[in-house]
């Protein structure tokens, strides 16, 4: 952690999940293997989020309902029944063949190379 003020909020919150019941396990190493990909995709992650990545290879709450995803889950390693970003992939698939119309406002239609306009609207095919 960069600060003070991140590392004792840390303690505090795995305190307090502890207290609570929360199934923690500590990361083995202390040397991040965050999928490129995902600091790539993410520009700017907080220094206190990749350092909980360093230190916690799983939280989860008792109900199971709640849980944090982590490095092995962030890097698809795991044996989950859905990756990290399953509704992400889900929205993608269901939207295939569909048009998407956004409303132009100079910029997005500057950006486009393959799109349809009419009207100031903008027509794109999801696939």
């Amino acid at each position: 952690m960069n600060n003070g003020k991140g590392n004792t909020l840390f303690r505090e919150f795995m305190t307090w999940a502890g207290e609570k019941g929360w199934d923690i396990m500590s990361e083995s190493g202390s040397q991040s293997h965050l999928n490129s990909s995902i600091t790539s995709r993410y520009k700017g992650l907080p220094d206190e989020y990749l350092e909980f990545l360093n230190v916690v290879e799983k939280c989860v709450a008792p109900d199971e309902q709640t849980w944090f995803i982590c490095e092995a889950e962030f890097n698809n390693s795991t044996e989950t029944a859905f990756q990290w970003n399953e509704f992400e992939m889900l929205s993608l698939e269901a939207a295939e063949g569909f048009y998407l119309a956004v409303r132009d406002n100079g910029l997005v239609g500057s950006l486009l190379t393959d799109r349809n306009v009419c009207g100031g609207w903008i027509f794109l095919l999801c696939h």
